[in-house]
């Protein structure tokens, strides 16, 4: 996993709001496990750890809160 890439995708000018959202959206599908590839709930749990262990020994913390700071706040202006 390439962390500086992460960062400077999410950091970078986007002409638009989903080009700015699918890396990040491409980051919280990975650490919720991503589901559509697992045979099981119990499957999808355990490579929800797995991931999130990878992210977060390649100093990617930030890079996922960034991620979901971002995705909230995208949300909270379509309900607001």
């Amino acid at each position: 996993m390439n962390v500086e890439a992460l960062e400077m995708v999410l950091a970078s000018e986007h002409e638009t709001l989903r080009e700015y959202r699918t890396p990040a959206n491409c980051l919280l599908y990975l650490m919720q496990g991503v589901f559509e590839e697992c045979s099981s709930v119990e499957d999808q749990i355990e490579q929800m750890i797995e991931n999130c262990k990878l992210i977060h020994q390649e100093g990617g913390f930030h890079v996922f809160v960034n991620a979901l700071v971002l995705t909230f706040n995208v949300n909270q202006a379509y309900v607001l």
